[in-house]
Formats: structure tokens, sequence, C-alpha cells
């Protein structure tokens, strides 16, 4: 009973919005007559339009998929000046005047590279109502499964994500993505 109520609700409503519709698509496609009557009028009330220049492109530009157009093309006001990110005798005077002090030179450490196992993350394995995962490693070619924070020969799990692992060995982490074709 409740659907021959709204049939006769709705019916009435979709008649009179496709009943709008195509009253507008006549009235589109009408005489435009009496539109031209109403142009003298709006044109009395317009302001004349600024005339807008539009900005000239420069392309001077290569063609970027052609072979050898790593080249800049030629500037049509002459030769381009070369830039240098080097800094310059001024650029130091300019720093020593303003009290600004140089650019001292910062000694890099470097980390010993550590030689880590050969480790393939295979993916990990999360029960459906529990917040526990594990990954399934493969660390030298030996399977493994590892929670969080646990360590099997010296590689410790610090997060597990569905597409990539961090891991820790040594006190150097990396992060390892899941192999899906081996």
């Amino acid at each position: 009973m409740n659907n021959k109520r709204s049939v006769y609700l709705l019916l009435p409503l979709v008649l009179l919005v496709w009943g709008l519709i195509g009253w507008r698509i006549w009235a589109a496609t009408s005489d435009p007559a009496p539109e031209a009557e109403l142009l003298p009028a709006l044109a009395l009330r317009s302001r004349p339009a600024a005339t807008r220049q539009r900005p000239r492109l420069l392309l001077t530009y290569g063609d970027p998929f052609k072979p050898g157009a790593n080249r800049p093309a030629p500037s049509p006001s002459g030769p381009v000046p070369v830039v240098s990110f080097a800094p310059s005798a001024s650029a130091t005077n300019r720093a020593a005047s303003l009290n600004f002090p140089a650019h001292p030179a910062v000694p890099v450490a470097s980390t010993p590279s550590i030689a880590w196992p050969q480790v393939k993350y295979l993916g990990v394995i999360s029960h459906a109502g529990g917040e526990v995962q594990v990954a399934l490693l493969a660390i030298d070619n030996q399977e493994i499964v590892v929670k969080v924070g646990k360590s099997e020969r010296n590689v410790q799990v610090i997060n597990i994500f569905r597409d990539s692992v961090q891991l820790s060995f040594m006190g150097q982490k990396k992060s390892f993505l899941r192999n899906a074709t081996d």
C-alpha cells in the first residue's frame, strides 16, 4: 500500500520536472524576437568593456622530444647571461658587512657501511579482530615470522606496513618493499 502512495506523489513531481526541462529547451530554440527587443535597453545600461591586451607568448624553446634538444633555443633579444650559483666575492663581502658569519666547512661524519644480510619482505599476517601483526621475512633465503619489536638474526622489526617493513640491523635502519613477483 505504501508503494501506491509514493507513486501517486512522485509521478506528478517527475512530470513537473520533465515539463520544466522541455519548456526550457523549447524556449531556447524558439524565435529570438523577444530577446532582440531587450538588447537596446541592455546596451544603454551596460558600460563599455575595457579592452584587454592578451599577453604575448615567447615560444622560443626547442622541441623537448627531439634528440639533442637539451640545448636552449637562441633568445630573440640576444645571448642569455650565464648565472653562477657559486658564492662570489661580493656575496662574501656583503655577508661580512652585515656581520653574518661566513659559511664554515661542516665536517660530514661518514657512517661505516654495514653488510646487511639478504632480506626480502614477503608480506604481513594480521588477525581480523586483533591488532597484532607479524611480518613474513626471508633472511638469507630462510623464511621467518617476526612481530614488531622482536629480532631474528640481529634484524629487528620496527614497523610493519602492508607494502613495506622497516628494519634495524646493528644500529642502521632500512625499509624494504614487499616483493610482488619472485
